[in-house]
């Protein structure tokens, strides 16, 4: 976001009305109270796109691997899977889940 001269000057002595705090210029929220002080700006929405539930899915399956959670890793992939059957890099990651589990659990199946 791009103030002009004059917002920059009057945001550099903005307070808060509820706490008094000083806030900085592109402040949507006070960071003292939390209370609003601006309606943000179109050009402050910063997500592009929406992201899909599998994409969310995939990083959370992908984290639960690092962990070495390897039950809720095969979870999220199954779940993706389910949704979008012909994802590959989910079924990759699922058959290394369920690897790490036999591992663990000892089951040769």
């Amino acid at each position: 976001m791009v103030l002009s001269p004059e917002e920059t000057i009057k945001g550099l002595f903005a307070r808060c009305a509820r706490c008094g705090r000083r806030l900085d210029p592109e402040d949507v929220f006070c960071g003292h109270c939390g209370k609003r002080v601006r309606e943000p700006a179109a050009s402050d929405d910063h997500t592009l796109e929406p992201m899909k539930l599998t994409d969310v899915l995939m990083g959370l399956g992908i984290v639960c691997l690092r962990k070495g959670d390897y039950f809720k890793a095969v979870e999220k992939f199954e779940k993706i899977i389910a949704a979008d059957p012909g994802n590959h890099k989910a079924r990759e990651l699922l058959f290394r889940a369920r690897r790490a589990v036999r591992d663990i659990t000892g089951d040769s199946r």
